[in-house]
């Protein structure tokens, strides 16, 4: 049964798609950080005490009484608090193997709902989950964790397939703001409803319902590929398709071997270990640095920290277009321009870090500032190279980046524990410095070996093309808007047409302009 409404949408349909993915995105990645803020209002919920933990931390973090912490139902150790948090990356790398198996073959229409209903249930079963017990409150953490691991392809795949190739940096810049609008929005709506007669509760209800309607809309709306969209009329197809090869829509095997001997991949991957480092950096510890080495009161670091992320998602919306539409050099000098701009900014800020004076707070929290903001950019320009050279296999590609962020995610404590012990100034120090060489080395490979054209393995024949027709095609012309006949002068699109009845006459489709 068809319920898509027989309207163009103004020939921008696919930015209703652009539109809607994201809030499915930016919904996903709510659902994993509710806990980081209703954990401290949960301590302060009567019960049973069983953990034989004090949890000092938690009464001064919600002014609760220590008393109050100590008899709480959900007063967890330190350990244990850990490995809530800690549980999303792994749950993230074992999601990561059926995406990387049955992504290309179910297609994003079908997978992403299927990871996005997870996440919804995971999310509004997690309070009874915590009641139970730490255990099921765990595998509810890790359910959430494995939803999380369709967010890289999905972003992948739909910039490949829905963008043109001249709005790519746009697709990808607004596609990561999930990120950022993530905690936007979960961070004020927790904390509110955490003081709320509601109760804590309330937020992973909240968040669960909207997963529900946003994925539902999704599925409705969705189609794997734009020719199979009723919304999308010839000239919208011919904006889309224009520049890009048969191959980039068939049904192939991943090339496996190609792909990882790919020099312009390995740049990619290399480059966002460096960049995922200085990111992950500063999201798990930021508040940690600001609290105990600049010494900002708990209050204050909340709202410090989340300024660099509102300045973040500013950068991401404004690089795109500018990264699309800079014409006037080439697409893989632009790459290599945004690169030094992102992580070149991040390293020099993080070295800056490195050698600042324990006086110096205020220099220190700008170039946290700068850096968290720099990393805004990376998507037009590691991940927009990615996305240009793997083509329809960019979903792999972008699962490669998924695994890698969820290693830096559970290496990183570790890594900071063994540097930082004591959390004292000249310790963090030694950790920025060592953080901002290997963001630094790891960019510098990535500019000598980046590409921003499709790579050689991408142009191989599809096994089921889902453009090119089998025997010759008579032609049609439509006018501007896709309907009515063109006149001499006009821009106008061909658009090939198949007698066999199940055969969508507007799938292949050039536009030119019509001879006076």
């Amino acid at each position: 049964m068809e319920l898509l409404p027989d309207f163009y949408f103004f020939n921008l349909t696919r930015f209703v798609v652009l539109l809607v993915t994201t809030l499915c995105l930016s919904v996903v990645v709510s659902n994993t950080i509710v806990l980081n803020f209703t954990i401290i209002c949960m301590a302060d919920v009567p019960g049973e005490y069983d953990n034989g933990t004090v949890d000092i931390e938690s009464a001064e973090l919600c002014h609760c009484s220590l008393e109050s912490v100590q008899t709480s139902k959900y007063s967890f150790s330190t350990t244990q608090r850990a490995w809530l948090f800690s549980i999303i990356a792994i749950g993230n790398l074992v999601g990561t193997i059926p995406v990387m198996k049955f992504g290309a073959k179910i297609g994003v229409r079908y997978m992403f709902p299927l990871f996005g209903f997870l996440s919804a249930a995971a999310t509004a079963l997690l309070p009874l989950a915590a009641s139970l017990g730490y255990g099921w409150l765990l595998a509810a953490r890790f359910v959430e964790g494995f939803s999380m691991s369709i967010i890289f392809p999905t972003m992948g795949t739909i910039a490949t397939s829905w963008s043109s190739r001249k709005q790519a940096g746009l697709f990808m810049a607004l596609l990561t703001t999930c990120v950022q609008f993530a905690a936007i929005f979960t961070m004020p709506v927790a904390g509110e409803l955490c003081t709320s007669s509601a109760g804590w509760p309330a937020a992973f209800y909240l968040h669960s319902g909207i997963t529900f309607i946003f994925f539902s809309l999704f599925f409705v709306f969705y189609r794997n590929s734009p020719e199979d969209h009723k919304c999308v009329g010839p000239l919208e197809l011919a904006t889309i398709l224009e520049g890009k090869t048969s191959s980039s829509f068939g049904t192939q095997s991943v090339p496996y071997k190609a792909i990882f001997t790919s020099l312009p991949i390995w740049g990619v991957w290399i480059s966002y270990i460096g960049g995922g480092l200085g990111y992950n950096l500063f999201v798990q510890f930021g508040p940690t640095y600001l609290n105990k080495v600049l010494h900002f009161e708990v209050s204050n670091a909340g709202i410090a920290g989340a300024f660099p992320y509102i300045l973040a998602a500013i950068s991401k919306i404004l690089s795109g277009p500018i990264s699309d539409y800079s014409s006037c050099v080439s697409q893989r000098v632009r790459i290599i321009f945004f690169t030094f701009l992102s992580q070149g900014q991040m390293a020099v800020c993080i070295l800056v870090i490195a050698f600042l004076g324990e006086s110096a707070s205020t220099a220190a929290f700008i170039c946290y500032t700068l850096a968290i903001n720099s990393s805004g950019i990376t998507t037009v320009a590691t991940m927009k190279s990615g996305q240009l050279v793997a083509c329809q296999h960019v979903h792999f590609v972008m699962s490669i980046l998924n695994i890698i962020n969820s290693l830096l995610v559970l290496l990183l404590p570790p890594f900071v524990a063994a540097l930082a012990p004591d959390n004292s100034h000249s310790q963090w120090s030694t950790i920025f410095l060592v953080s901002g060489i290997i963001v630094a080395v790891t960019n510098l490979f990535f500019v000598f070996v980046c590409r921003a054209e499709p790579a050689e393995w991408t142009k191989s024949e599809a096994k089921k093309s889902l453009i090119y027709p089998d025997t010759v095609p008579s032609l049609e012309r439509f006018g501007e808007d896709g309907k009515k006949e063109a006149n001499a002068g006009e821009s106008f699109v061909f658009v090939e047409k198949q007698v066999q009845t199940n055969y969508d006459p507007e799938r292949f489709i050039h536009k030119i302009t019509v001879e006076k």
